[in-house]
């Protein structure tokens, strides 16, 4: 492939994905961005996931299929698909979701114009249910700043749909400590040094199903966020930032009161379920309230 065609390693780790990794693998086979290596861990399933990828691998040369010797979570596959992964780019992908097929080449059509500054690069996605129905849409921030604003409140970034230069996810990496969300808080690191995007156009299927980390592990996911919030110091969480991502919300609402923006904004990112972000968000709104109204 010419320089203008990027290698771009897909990375997917696969734990017991039996009712859906064949849909999540051939929908990054079928890209019509074809310069791929596609690298699948199976965590120690103890399901027919890996018989699944044997098959997959079988007809396609660009995957490589990878298995742990012992059930290593998500973070320490993660770490290891990046390491072994060889592309300029690396894009992430899940073993219950399905890319549509221009996604890779959309994404790498932004990173490569704009090679200097943006080095990560997301989408907005459509919501399907276990049985693959479209159940709901994302409205994500896509400009640096609505970006830059919505990472106070929450991931700015659905994990599957994300592309990143290889080169920045093999320096940052996943922390352990961070396990169920640990891609929010590699998003917060990231962001403090480099600019990343969102592409309007949904070019992913992200499947909402009972056996996801946010269903499972609730309250660990809580305790986590709170640990984030803390590490990093939200100061940048000015009344500033609170009313324009508020107002970004209500203008996909179609709603100018401004106490009812706060509302939208409040259930939009759950910042409720955070007692110290929240307390913090709801003090300072207060005080620049004047400033807005």
């Amino acid at each position: 492939m010419s320089k203008s065609f990027p290698l771009v390693s897909v990375i997917i780790p696969c734990y017991n994905a039996e009712k859906y990794v064949e849909l999540a693998v051939r929908s990054i086979m079928n890209q019509t961005y074809k310069n791929l290596e596609i690298l699948c861990c199976d965590d120690c399933s103890t399901d027919v996931t890996f018989l699944i990828l044997q098959k997959l691998a079988d007809e396609d040369s660009r995957i490589k299929l990878i298995k742990n010797e012992t059930n290593q979570k998500i973070v320490k596959t993660l770490n290891k698909l990046i390491a072994l992964a060889n592309g300029k780019y690396i894009a992430r992908m899940d073993a219950d979701d399905i890319s549509l097929p221009k996604r890779i080449e959309e994404q790498v059509k932004v990173l490569e114009k704009n090679n200097n500054r943006i080095v990560m690069c997301g989408c907005n996605v459509i919501h399907i249910d276990e049985s693959g129905r479209k159940i709901a849409k994302t409205i994500l921030p896509v400009t640096k700043k609505q970006i830059q604003v919505m990472k106070s409140f929450r991931t700015p970034f659905y994990h599957p749909s994300v592309m990143i230069k290889a080169a920045v996810l093999k320096q940052y990496k996943y922390l352990r400590e961070f396990q169920y969300a640990e891609d929010y808080e590699l998003w917060l690191r990231i962001l403090h040094n480099y600019e990343a995007v969102n592409l309007r156009k949904r070019l992913l299927k992200y499947r909402i199903h009972s056996q996801q980390i946010s269903k499972t592990k609730t309250l660990r996911q809580i305790q986590i966020m709170e640990k984030i919030y803390t590490k990093h110091k939200f100061d940048f969480l000015v009344a500033e930032d609170i009313a324009s991502y508020a107002r970004y919300v209500a203008a996909n609402q179609k709603d100018e009161k401004l106490s009812g923006i706060l509302r939208k904004c409040i259930l939009e990112t759950k910042v409720y379920k955070y007692p110290i972000l929240f307390a913090t968000v709801i003090k300072k709104f207060i005080s620049a309230r004047k400033t807005y109204e």
